[in-house]
């Protein structure tokens, strides 16, 4: 909702500024609205829409009325969205994560202890599997948490892009723990976004120059620059989304494969002592 109220705070802005009123001051009184909670609930402080209005409100009049202009004909909310299945790898993880914490809590509690009791009553000897779990469980499960832990981080930091929350990019899951292309697809996606308020970067060896340089050729020829930053947005939320999809599969199927391992383990080191017993019996 927050690109929603965006685009109608450009929109008017751009329609209803008196003549003697900065640009400024009109942003303000639209916000303060009644008339625009009816496009979602308020922008928050640190989201990418509030740091642009605020940039426009900085800006001299030509230039803001411009970049209003050029916002007040892109309806981001098409395209800056979160993609449902994001919500429902993440509750995935967050849901696997607990039922692994549980089962290995009851396990460790009340099944182990019960095992371990009954051997010394029989005056039997520990089976190797069990002797391996109650010896290093408690490394087998720090390693494990931590390994969950870690995607779900992951999980809900990937989600959290499309949130565009000011200086996510810069943030250390997305620089050496997300797949390779993802930070940069967003850079671009941002540097795209941002445009009509952010100054063109000499340097075209960079993917977020070179879109930079690419739209302010398409201001100078007086090409409708609006329609094409749409057009860039839209096939960059593509990528990013597909990149985001790959590694949140990714995940799924480790951890998967890692919560399968661990009912193996405890598997073993449950039903083996169960057969000793038997055969005692």
């Amino acid at each position: 909702m927050t690109w929603e109220r965006f685009g109608y705070i450009c929109r008017k802005a751009k329609g209803i500024i008196k003549t003697e009123e900065s640009v400024s001051a009109c942003i303000s009184r639209i916000e303060n609205d009644d008339s625009c909670s009816l496009y979602g609930d308020k922008i928050n402080h640190d989201s990418l829409s509030r740091n642009i209005l605020n940039k426009i409100k900085e800006m001299d009049s030509k230039p803001a009325m411009a970049a209003l202009t050029v916002y007040s004909q892109i309806d981001m909310s098409q395209h800056l969205i979160e993609p449902m299945q994001f919500k429902r790898v993440t509750i995935y993880l967050a849901y696997v994560t607990f039922v692994f914490f549980i089962v290995s809590a009851i396990y460790q509690l009340q099944v182990a202890p019960s095992f371990l009791e009954a051997f010394e009553t029989f005056e039997l000897s520990t089976p190797t599997y069990l002797i391996v779990y109650r010896d290093y469980w408690q490394y087998f499960v720090l390693v494990t948490c931590a390994l969950l832990a870690m995607s779900l981080i992951i999980g809900f930091r990937l989600r959290e892009l499309f949130k565009f929350k000011n200086g996510i990019e810069h943030g250390i899951i997305l620089r050496f723990f997300a797949f390779r292309g993802i930070r940069a697809s967003y850079l671009r996606l941002l540097a795209a976004i941002k445009y009509p308020v952010s100054p063109v970067i000499d340097d075209a060896q960079s993917d977020v120059s070179k879109i930079a340089n690419h739209l302010f050729e398409i201001e100078k020829s007086k090409m409708n620059v609006a329609v094409e930053m749409q057009a860039i947005i839209k096939s960059e939320v593509r990528l990013l989304v597909n990149l985001c999809e790959r590694q949140m599969r990714f995940i799924s199927v480790a951890m998967a494969v890692m919560i399968i391992s661990a009912i193996f383990i405890f598997l073993l080191s449950a039903y083996s002592p169960i057969f000793v017993l038997g055969e005692t019996v």
